[in-house]
């Protein structure tokens, strides 16, 4: 058999239709495991195919991953989460990496759709054909193995932010790079699945803390949950500790300087990026976020100038920064 689809679900009854049917078409098997659902999630994956399974929530999601890849009899394994799409136009090319014999896992590009531009590492949607994109002012990129052999070798590592790079690249295995994005809506749009899946996040992270009060990537992760639900008070603590902790530590910082963004502190979060350029001096994010910031004190020399490093480090704000740097002529003469 060739794909088996796998996701881990929970209350995703507003979700996992759009999400399955997106793939269907090029799968040959659907596992869906739930974690313990009040909806009607379980009964919608069933009447799309999918074979159901149960599995009790242990707060831990790369057990629950692990699970389902056990459940699956496909030569390949695809992971998407009940709030992602692949678009239409990529299916083909999905599909086709079935018959790779060279590699043993393909990483995807995750398009987590946004609408705060000050965010790092943010990407302005324009006109890229992906009808996805459309009513989004933009995304965050990360780049995740989404699809890899099913050889009983390759599994999931990490109570939380689980990955299986790490178990591929552990028995020498080769992963490919693919520019094919998967569309993440869910955060954006605040609905239920989105909300249950962050508490959980949070309460693996309080967890943690709890045993440990000086791990900073538990610190980190709360810092970001609390982000996300705009309680930018908590979120600079979290942010704050996990640096004291860690004081290299270039994400959190980046994190501190969102939260600084959010609430148009643009001085403040100015300062953090320059702490970040400290620490990685070629750092394009940084440099792009700073141009951004400069923009909204209204120094546009600054900007541009900042701007111009980023190009210099083949930011992917390319197009971004060419139409800023266009207006900022328009503004100084």
């Amino acid at each position: 058999m060739g794909i088996s689809l796998c996701m881990i679900v929970k209350d995703e009854e507003n979700w996992i239709e759009k999400s399955i049917g997106s793939v269907k078409g090029i799968v040959d098997e659907i596992i869906v495991v739930d974690t313990g659902s009040g909806d009607r999630t379980p009964e919608i994956a069933e009447k799309l195919g999918a074979k159901v399974f149960h599995y009790k929530w242990d707060s831990n999601f790369s057990n629950a991953r692990n699970f389902a890849i056990k459940k699956a009899s496909g030569e390949w394994i695809l992971f998407l989460d009940a709030d992602e799409t692949i678009a239409e136009r990529d299916l083909p090319a999905v599909r086709s990496l079935s018959r790779n014999r060279h590699f043993d896992g393909f990483s995807f590009m995750i398009r987590d759709y946004t609408g705060n531009e000050f965010l790092a590492g943010f990407v302005p949607a324009g006109n890229d054909g992906y009808r996805e994109s459309e009513g989004f002012k933009g995304y965050k990129l990360t780049r995740l193995v989404r699809m890899f052999r099913n050889n009983g070798k390759i599994f999931f590592q990490r109570e939380i932010h689980e990955v299986v790079e790490h178990s591929i690249r552990g028995y020498g295995g080769k992963i490919l790079e693919m520019n094919i994005p998967i569309h993440h809506l869910g955060a954006l749009k605040g609905e239920k699945v989105s909300d249950s899946k962050r508490r959980k996040y949070e309460e693996l992270s309080r967890a943690r803390i709890e045993s440990n009060p000086n791990d900073p990537k538990s610190n980190f992760d709360l810092g970001y949950f609390h982000f996300q639900r705009k309680d930018y008070g908590k979120a600079e603590g979290y942010y704050k500790k996990a640096i004291e902790l860690k004081r290299n530590y270039t994400e959190a910082y980046f994190g501190l300087g969102e939260v600084y963004a959010a609430q148009k502190k643009y001085q403040e979060a100015a300062e953090v990026n320059k702490k970040i350029l400290v620490l990685s001096p070629r750092n394009p994010s940084a440099y792009y976020n700073l141009g951004e910031l400069y923009m909204g004190l209204k120094k546009y020399s600054q900007a541009a100038e900042m701007y111009r490093k980023a190009l210099e480090l083949n930011s992917p704000q390319r197009e971004r920064i060419l139409e800023v740097l266009e207006k900022i002529k328009k503004l100084v003469g």
